[in-house]
């Protein structure tokens, strides 16, 4: 059977018990005037409904501890249970957070992957490029070496023939030394061998002038090979510095990616001991939403009671009038039990459209208990003894009458006994017999329903306000305030006394006696014929 059916089963009864027994303790006491502890009568009357109402709620609470193991687990331990879910839900958002902060570093570390793949992309294909060069410069260094042989061999050939015009040069200077001692063995054949010697010095010169010619060339073409040579030694070193640094730049590219991959590996890590722990967190969130639900279906049971009670007939609606009643100032305890007998005459009231006593009770209609602020600024608990004590203090104090209204403050199911409170009113004079609440002029020949009607919203609309205004306590809190009705009779007769006349008629409403603010509304209508306007004769002169 339902735990919630079985407390309510079980409090009922109790309750109903321990609220009679009360309350019979208390009018034996009343009536017998005992004293307990030397109280006053009243007073000890006032402990033992104190102290029936200490046992209703400590039956109640036994009750729910009792029966409920859920109830027993939210005194015993709801103040932890809800530090550890605050703690719960701050460790899960902080472990979010942790998430969304490892998981943008895993981004950020995955782009600067990304940009450090893209540099080493870049950086091999400058390398491939460097290669490239490289291999063309080898190329261009192997061609400058074959250019160089070349050269050399160039060289050679001219050195040969330099040689060979020193040879020249020397077979000529041995052919200048024969004829020179030709010429001093044999002067007599000097002429005779003289265009041989010029000849011969001719050959000398131009042979000089070759073998110059050819030293020069050859050192000018050392000349510009060593340039060449030197600038080709100088390009490979450049390349060999540029694919150095490449190399180094690489190899710290390398290293950096290395040391990415290792971070983001470490993350990664780190990412998943955070989803273990996330994961942890969330089967423990899981836990405390299942015990959350549990306590809302044990509501939601509640709930649907109280609705299948709520679906029978309303007695009463909210704010609606129960009865009233004007109370005189005097003395405390007399004012006290003019408000009993008030609450006795709402609960008559009430039985009539339906309302019941609670098993246990005493009257149809009670007073919620409610909380109040008092004057030393602490929140109070106001029962239905202290309010009517309350109520009757304040009304004792006073030096006038004071009107009583008691009024739901719920809606009452047909059945069920009608939650009300009690709200108190000055109840002074506000009109005096015969004063006018004011005039509207109508047409007696005019039908009888457009006449009822009109007359219907005069009173409705002028008449209620000025009662309103002159300060009548409406009936009920809830839409359009009504001041009181009009007898039928009444409004039958001014018909009548309209329709009668046949012709235009002034209606005057007046209080038909002294009224005060409390009183039921008594009006009178006073009705006259509108005179119509005197018209001078009229004479026509030619």
């Amino acid at each position: 059977m339902n735990t919630t059916l079985i407390f309510f089963t079980l409090l009922v009864p109790v309750s109903g018990f321990i609220a009679w027994a009360g309350d019979k303790i208390g009018h034996v006491i009343g009536k017998r005037r005992h004293s307990l502890l030397g109280l006053r009568p009243r007073h000890t009357a006032t402990l033992v409904t104190i102290l029936s109402g200490v046992g209703i709620a400590a039956a109640s609470f036994g009750m729910m501890f009792a029966s409920s193991a859920s109830f027993r687990d939210v005194i015993q331990r709801g103040g932890q249970l809800r530090r550890e879910n605050e703690e719960l839900g701050q460790q899960i958002r902080q472990s979010g957070q942790r998430v969304r902060l490892l998981q943008h570093e895993a981004t950020l570390a995955e782009q600067e992957q990304k940009k450090a793949e893209q540099a080493r992309a870049e950086a091999t294909k400058r390398r491939n490029e460097a290669e490239a060069k490289f291999t063309s410069a080898s190329s261009s260094l192997t061609l400058a070496e074959v250019s160089l042989l070349e050269e050399k061999s160039r060289l050679g050939r001219t050195q040969a023939s330099l040689e060979a015009a020193q040879e020249r040069v020397a077979q000529a200077r041995s052919a200048l030394d024969e004829a020179r001692q030709r010429r001093e063995h044999a002067e007599v054949a000097a002429k005779l061998v003289e265009g041989r010697l010029a000849a011969a010095r001719e050959e000398a010169r131009k042979a000089q002038g070759l073998a110059d010619r050819a030293t020069s060339e050859f050192n000018l073409v050392v000349q510009e090979q060593k340039r060449r040579l030197e600038g080709q030694r100088g390009e490979l070193e450049r390349l060999n510095t540029q694919v150095s640094e490449q190399t180094q730049r690489l190899s710290d590219q390398q290293r950096t990616l290395e040391n990415q991959s290792t971070q983001a590996t470490q993350q990664k890590r780190e990412v998943g001991r955070l989803a273990m722990e996330l994961e942890l967190l969330e089967k423990q969130r899981q836990e405390l939403e299942k015990r959350r639900n549990e306590a809302q279906d044990s509501l939601n049971e509640v709930l649907k009671v109280t609705i299948a009670l709520r679906n029978g007939q309303i007695s009463y609606r909210v704010g609606e009038e129960v009865a009233r009643l004007s109370v005189p100032s005097g003395n405390e305890w007399k004012v006290h039990n003019i408000l009993e007998g008030l609450l006795m005459t709402a609960s008559r009231q009430a039985e009539k459209r339906g309302a019941r006593t609670a098993p246990g009770g005493i009257r149809a209609v009670w007073i919620p208990e409610r909380q109040i602020q008092g004057d030393d600024g602490k929140v109070q608990n106001l029962a239905e003894v202290d309010a009517l004590h309350t109520a009757a203090k304040n009304i004792s104090k006073s030096k006038e009458e004071v009107v009583v209204v008691v009024t739901a403050v719920g809606n009452a199911v047909v059945g069920e006994p009608v939650p009300v409170d009690i709200k108190t009113w000055r109840n002074p004079l506000i009109l005096t017999a015969g004063q006018s609440l004011g005039e509207l002029t109508v047409d007696g020949n005019k039908p009888g329903a457009e006449l009822a009607e009109t007359l219907s919203r005069f009173l409705r609309g002028e008449v209620r306000k000025r009662l309103l205004e002159a300060g009548t306590i409406p009936i009920g809190d809830t839409g359009e305030q009504s001041v009181g009705e009009t007898s039928l009779d009444t409004l039958l007769k001014a018909l009548d006394s309209v329709r009668s006349l046949h012709a235009r008629a002034r209606v005057t409403v007046r209080a038909a006696r002294d009224l005060r603010a409390a009183d039921p509304v008594a009006l009178e209508f006073e009705i006259k014929p509108v005179e119509a306007p005197v018209v001078p004769p009229f004479q026509h002169q030619p």
